[in-house]
C-alpha cells in the first residue's frame, strides 16, 4: 500500500476495495490488452467508492465505512461497497459478452480517435498517416457538454488519480465550476462555434450535422449564426437519467444543421 500517493484514492475507498485495486492494476502490465483492462478496471472502480449505490455520478463526500443507509435505488438499508473484486468479476464476464456481440458485428471499417482541443485541432495533420488521410468528412453526429452542468474531470478524477493521466480541465466547454451566468453562456456559445468552425473547413458539401443538446437556455440558435450554419429541423426527445435513481426525465434536442 505504500505505492498509494493520491489522497483521493485513500478517502474515497476502504482499505481493502485499495488493496485489491492496487493489486489488480499491477496485474494488468502482464497482459497484451493493457487498454482493455484499465477500461475494466475503471469501471470497477467507479462502482467501489465509498458512496451511495445512487448516487455514482456526483457524490459530495465519502461515507464511513460499514455506515448503513437508505438506499433510493434498492429501496432497503445499504453499506457502501469495502471490495473490488465482485466488480471486477460482474463487469469481466460483461465485457466479455459485449466483446462476443461486437465480433459478431464487427464491419471492416477502421475507427481512428483524435485526442486534442476540438476548438484547434489541426485534423489533416492529425489524419496525415491515416488511410482516412485527405478525405472530407461526410457529417457529424455529437452531444457537446450542456452549459454548466459537469465539470467532467472531476467527475471521473478517480480514473485520472489512479493511472495518472494528464489533466486537461481548462479545455472543457462549459463546465459547472462556470456556472450558468450570461457570461458563462457566452462564453459557451463561443467555445461550441470555435469547435463547428475549426471542423467546417472539413467537410464535405452538404454535410449533415446532428447535435444532441438538452437547450434550456436557447444558445444553439446563436451557435449556428456564429458556426455558420442553418438549423434545418428539431427533433424533440425525453431522457430518463439512468446513473442517478429517482431523477425526472428532461428534454433533449437534436439539431439537424447543414
Amino acid at each position: 500500500m505504500s505505492e498509494v500517493k493520491s489522497e483521493y484514492l485513500k478517502t474515497w475507498f476502504a482499505e481493502r476495495t485499495l488493496y485489491e485495486i492496487m493489486y489488480y492494476r499491477r496485474l494488468i502490465k502482464t497482459f497484451e490488452y493493457q487498454d482493455l483492462l484499465k477500461v475494466l478496471l475503471s469501471r470497477a472502480v467507479r462502482s467501489s467508492r465509498l458512496i451511495t449505490h445512487y448516487d455514482l455520478a456526483r457524490p459530495k463526500a465519502p461515507i464511513e465505512p460499514g455506515k448503513e443507509y437508505w438506499c433510493r435505488k434498492h429501496k432497503r438499508m445499504c453499506k457502501p461497497i469495502e471490495q473490488l473484486l465482485v466488480k471486477i468479476h460482474n463487469y469481466s464476464m460483461d465485457t466479455v459478452r459485449r466483446l462476443e456481440t461486437f465480433d459478431k458485428l464487427r464491419s471492416d471499417k477502421s475507427v481512428t480517435v483524435i485526442q486534442g482541443d476540438s476548438q484547434k485541432v489541426d485534423l489533416s495533420k492529425k489524419l496525415r498517416k491515416r488511410t482516412i488521410a485527405g478525405r472530407k468528412i461526410d457529417g457529424i453526429f455529437t452531444s457537446p457538454p450542456y452549459v454548466g452542468q459537469i465539470d467532467y474531470h472531476v467527475q471521473h478524477v478517480y480514473a485520472y488519480e489512479l493511472f495518472g493521466f494528464p489533466r486537461n480541465d481548462n479545455f472543457e466547454i462549459g463546465p459547472q465550476r462556470t456556472g450558468k451566468s450570461k457570461q458563462a453562456q457566452e462564453d459557451y456559445i463561443e467555445g461550441i462555434s470555435a469547435v463547428f468552425r475549426n471542423v467546417k473547413k472539413y467537410l464535405k458539401d452538404g454535410a449533415k450535422i446532428f447535435i444532441v443538446a438538452n437547450d434550456r437556455l436557447k444558445l444553439y440558435p446563436e451557435v449556428a449564426s456564429r458556426s455558420g450554419l442553418k438549423i434545418i429541423k428539431e427533433f424533440h426527445r425525453a431522457v430518463t437519467k439512468r446513473t442517478e435513481q429517482g431523477d425526472n426525465p428532461y428534454q433533449e434536442t437534436i439539431f439537424f444543421m447543414r
